[in-house]
Formats: structure tokens, sequence, C-alpha cells
């Protein structure tokens, strides 16, 4: 009799460790899944697949110009700073205390927002100040006015179609460089670069079109 408990007790402990055994292994497959909210490997984002842009910001494009959607924004940014027609070639509303810049076709398509700091600030031809102020809103791919060109192509990655412009003093021209990520339809814009590799200019606005997708 005793031998047959024994036997009992035997298998109980055998069955015991392998319950143990599976709930170990079924944790350790737990921490090595993917995750979606973790700091490993598997949060890496591919900016090529994933649209960097805030939906609100992208759902305006290619709207009318008195469409519902545009209009809500507009009068969420109240009046003007500037508002200029060409009947053949665009029309531009910009908010410079607000760091926004739109851009339609003639016919009152949206084709592009531009989201500005206060960077862009310039004087006119006369000496007049045009002064920005930085746009407070979620800027794409987690990008912040305080990024230098270095942080963009950590963030964004490498771009499809960088662009530099020597300064000139004749015509009157500042140096110009910036980032095309076209198949996002994002360019980014950067302050005052000294060359076409300098990688600590800041970013002072990024334009916002229509992907171009392959």
């Amino acid at each position: 009799m005793r031998w047959f408990y024994c036997r009992w007790e035997v298998a109980g402990l055998a069955l015991a460790l392998l319950a143990l055994v599976g709930c170990s292994g079924s944790k350790e497959s737990e921490q090595n899944k993917p995750s979606s909210t973790g700091t490993g490997k598997a949060d890496l984002v591919d900016p090529a697949k994933v649209d960097l842009v805030d939906p609100a910001l992208r759902g305006l494009l290619g709207k009318q110009e008195d469409s519902k959607e545009v209009t809500e924004f507009r009068e969420r940014l109240g009046p003007p700073s500037l508002k200029a027609s060409d009947p053949e070639r665009y029309i531009i509303y910009s908010w410079s205390t607000k760091g926004v810049y739109l851009h339609f076709y003639a016919k009152g398509k949206l084709k592009s927002i531009e989201l500005r700091s206060q960077l862009y600030s310039f004087k006119g031809p006369n000496g007049e100040e045009n002064k920005w102020a930085d746009y407070e809103g979620e800027l794409p791919g987690k990008l912040s006015w305080s990024d230098k060109r270095a942080d963009v192509h950590k963030k964004l990655g490498k771009p499809e179609s960088p662009y530099f412009e020597r300064a000139s003093s004749f015509p009157q021209r500042d140096a110009a460089l910036y980032d095309a990520y076209l198949s996002q339809g994002i360019t980014v814009g950067y302050h005052q670069p000294k060359s076409e590799s300098d990688g600590d200019c800041r970013i002072h606005y990024i334009r916002i079109e229509e992907p171009q997708r392959k």
C-alpha cells in the first residue's frame, strides 16, 4: 500500500514540474514576442511604410478652398495675416503668428501645407520685419523645431532628393538647403546652411504634400 502511494506522489511531482516548465516557457515566449509599445528592435518603424503626417493635416490635401474641412481648419486659426492670389497660378493664406502657410492651386485645390518656425522670420526688401512664430501642433515623424539636420536624418532616414543652393549677392539670395522625402510627401527646409553637407543647421519649415508613390 505504501508503495502504491509513493508511485502517486512521484507522478504528482512530475506533473507539477512539467506545469512549471510550461508556464516558464510561455512567459519567456511572451517576453520575446515583438512589442508595439516596448523599446526592442521590433518597435523600430520604417518611415517608408508608415504615414508620418498627422491625419488631420494629411486629410486636407486635395480639398477645395471652400470645403467644409479646409474652412473649419482656417476658422480655427483665425484671420490670416496674409491672403494673396494669382488667378492663373495660386491662392495662398498665411498665419505668421501660428506658423502655418497654405498653398492652393489656382482653381482652389489645396496643394501643400507648410509648417514654419520662428527661424523662418526675415526682413523684406525695404527692411520691414516678417516675423513668424513656431507652429505648435504635432510635426511629422516626431520632429521638433530644435532638431538639426542630423537629427532629421536619424528620424526620417536618408532623403530621396536633397537640394542645396549657395548664397548669392547678385541677385540677393540666402543659401538654401532642404531634404525631400518624396514617398512621404514631406520636405524639410533648414536655416542658414553653411554647406551641402551641413548637419548642424536647424529646421525652419516642413512642407507637406501628396506623396509620390512608386
